[in-house]
């Protein structure tokens, strides 16, 4: 099962058909750069369409069932062992996508999408349809990311540079594990670069630099890291520099207020006490100023995060993981855009802070192989605001105490999960207008409440190459201080009132999922590989949170039981010389829609298909591909007619690997111009107030146009 923090760690694979466990260690090193393959393991050494950066040790490791008939797995066919939803993209893939945003990479995972916004440069990620307030656990080196705001956009945001990603691990469904609390559908991790990637395998110290430059109003962004190391200690840092202008659709019209200006950076560090013992601290900072919610804006991010392992090989019974994480993002409303903008000096911040504790313990029972993952974790957010308006100030805490257990012999695995989550809000403020679940004048929130989660997958292996499994499993996403503390009147001055309710419950899902992988080697050459993975999910959602309308605007717990279900695919065939890959989703959600203006839609496309491929030369230093999307209608509440067009688009890439320390990098996006808006799409703030008697221009279509970018990698 998954723990966050799926890397390019290859691991060692059993020949045999039956069941095995095969752990991603806890870890020793952050990972490696890539390197270049030995000619006659290409295919396995490069994996379609470019190498995936390793694993940091913030996070845990997952059990997998062994699935290949060779020596080792490579990080891209991971997802191909890992009984659940499980994505793994690395720096090689993302460099693909060109230096725009990571909203595209994201989109072409399997059952994963964003609400992507036209100014706002923070991340939203969506599982099956869910996203915001937490109902996914969104964070940056396993730190969460609970930042968020309401307005006519996503229910939170999170803000990474992606010139300092080394990967993006994302599991989908429940989590029995570290990172598993208070998430309703799954959870995403962005890995930030660390020691092992800037340094070279066998050097002592090491530079790594990346600059990129893209028409259409990208420009330039420039990174720097540099590291030093000894047998028992190693540091490293890293800056990184990006100024976008407005960039233009597909029509040639410009699309206003999507500029940004990021400075970025990182420390990382670790240290031996012994073989067994190893400490990893690190730091993240990020700061952008943007245009966006009708106002200019600065966005400060810090993350702080500290992790203790200890794995004696001598006792089988105890792989210990602690950490702690610190996280503060703070949001500064600059000055106004239009005349409805009256809350200049508006400052949102959102300190969190928590911990995780858990042990793995290793014996058999018989002739039953027994792993077991159990422990804590916690984490709690303090909200701050300034002339917030509606949103307010509170604190959000949720934790849990987690058992995974995997019992595996033959051909089968029994994993069993059991977590207790709790949480709590507190918060305070005045009611001023009546209509809602509380009487005017002030009140006071101190709710806590908690909840049992189970999950158990059985899973078999009736051929080498191919594992079925399935699960059931519960979850629990408990409501946040903006859904339970929400108040006042809405910017600007308008009529509309906001009343908090603390009556709120938590969202539960109940659901089942069962799948396949196939992982097989040697089909057609003597070096191909070939991954494929579908699973299908049902899930039942009860209490799932909404608007109620009438005098007063206040968030409720839906009535009854919500519906969603889908399916998701997604393959990879290798030989070296050419390469293909495919993702597909099909969703088909009953939930309720959110109200536009009181946070924003959710719905995924009905139909999502994105289809790669490409071939090698030149002995495989030279790959040239093309990436195609398919993005059928989704419903949109916001939209006239109640959907959200469809749209198909193209890019091209190609990457050429000059020297075992230098690689060129080119991608075109959006190759024939299309003029679109992407479906959970926020267009961009407007000069222009649309209330009588001022009529304002239609708003152009959010989409980039045609987009050429290129890059540079060095590692000395």
């Amino acid at each position: 099962m998954l723990l966050l923090g799926v890397s390019a760690i290859a691991v060692n694979v059993s020949s045999d058909a039956s069941a095995q466990e095969n752990q991603l260690p806890p870890l020793t090193v952050e990972g490696n750069q890539a390197k270049k393959p030995a000619k006659k393991k290409a295919a396995a050494k490069k994996a379609a369409p470019a190498t995936v950066a390793t694993q940091p040790p913030q996070q845990q490791q997952f059990n997998a069932s062994a699935t290949a008939n060779e020596s080792t797995i490579q990080a891209s066919e991971i997802p191909y062992t890992v009984p659940a939803g499980v994505s793994v993209v690395g720096v090689g893939e993302i460099d693909t996508f060109g230096q725009t945003r990571l909203d595209n990479v994201l989109r072409a995972q399997a059952g994963t999408f964003t609400r992507e916004s036209a100014g706002n440069p923070g991340i939203a990620v969506n599982i099956r349809g869910f996203e915001g307030m937490g109902r996914v656990n969104t964070m940056i080196d396993g730190v969460r990311q609970n930042f968020r705001f309401l307005g006519h956009e996503a229910g939170g945001f999170t803000y990474v540079d992606p010139m300092l990603l080394a990967g993006i691990d994302i599991q989908r469904g429940a989590i029995s594990t570290a990172g598993g609390a208070g998430a309703l559908a799954g959870a995403a991790n962005f890995r930030t670069l660390g020691v092992s990637d800037i340094i070279k395998d066998g050097q002592d110290s090491g530079v790594l630099t990346a600059v990129s430059w893209g028409s259409n109003g990208v420009g330039w962004s420039e990174m720097l890291a540099a590291g030093m190391r000894t047998e028992s200690v190693g540091v490293a840092a890293a800056i990184a520099k990006t100024n976008q202008n407005n960039y233009k659709n597909g029509s040639g019209q410009t699309v206003p207020f999507t500029d940004q200006d990021i400075v970025s950076g990182l420390v990382k560090g670790y240290g031996y006490f012994s073989p067994e013992a190893r400490l990893d601290v690190g730091g993240v900072f990020y700061d952008n100023d943007f245009s966006a919610n009708s106002y200019y804006q600065n966005l400060r991010s810090s993350i702080v995060t500290s992790r203790f392992r200890y794995a004696p090989s001598d006792n089988q019974l105890v792989n210990l993981n602690m950490g702690v994480q610190y996280s503060n993002v703070e949001m500064t409303y600059l000055r106004g855009l239009n005349s409805f903008a009256r809350d200049v000096g508006r400052k949102i911040e959102d300190k969190g802070a928590g911990f995780d504790i858990s042990n793995t313990s290793r014996f058999s029972l018989g002739g039953v192989r027994v792993s077991s993952t159990y422990g804590v974790e916690y984490f709690v957010d303090d909200f701050r605001v300034t002339k917030g308006a509606v949103n307010p100030a509170g604190q959000n805490s949720v934790g849990g105490v987690f058992s995974e257990t995997t019992f595996s012999q033959s051909i089968f695995d029994l994993i069993v999960g059991l977590r207790y989550d709790f949480y709590g809000v507190e918060g305070s403020g005045s009611v001023l207008a009546a209509g809602g679940p509380i009487p005017i004048g002030p009140y006071t929130v101190d709710k806590t409440d908690g909840r049992i989660d189970p999950k158990i997958t059985l899973a078999a292996k009736p051929l080498d190459w191919l594992q079925v499994y399935g699960t059931y499993s519960e979850t629990m996403r408990p409501p946040t201080v903006t859904e339970m503390l929400v108040g006042g009147d809405h910017p600007g001055g308008g009529s509309a009132n906001y009343i908090a309710n603390p009556f709120l419950n938590a969202e539960v899902s109940k659901g089942f999922e069962i799948g396949a992988n196939i992982l097989q080697e040697r089909i057609f050459t003597a070096n191909d590989r070939f991954g494929f993975k579908a699973a299908y999910f049902d899930m039942d959602i009860e209490n799932y949170i909404v608007t109620c309308l009438g005098p007063v605007y206040f968030f409720c717990n839906a009535p009854g039981t919500s519906k969603v279900s889908g399916v998701e695919l997604q393959g990879n065939y290798d030989a070296g010389f050419l390469f293909a890959g495919m993702t597909y989703t099909y969703l088909n959600s009953k939930l309720p829609a959110q109200t536009p203006g009181f946070g924003a839609s959710q719905f995924m496309p009905d139909h999502n298909l994105v289809l790669t491929g490409g071939l090698r030369f030149l002995d495989q230093d030279l790959e040239v591909g093309a990436r195609g999307y398919f993005v059928s209608s989704a419903e949109d509440p916001s939209a006239a007619s109640g959907r959200r067009p469809g749209y198909d688009l193209m890019d091209l890439f190609a990457n050429y690997r000059f020297s075992e320390s230098i690689t060129f990098g080119g991608t075109v996006t959006n190759v024939f111009d299309a003029t679109y808006t992407p479906v959970l799409g926020t267009a961009p703030s407007s000069s222009c107030v649309p209330f009588p008697p001022t009529v304002c221009p239609p708003t152009p279509e959010s989409g980039r146009g045609r987009t050429f970018l290129l890059t540079t990698r060095a590692q000395f």
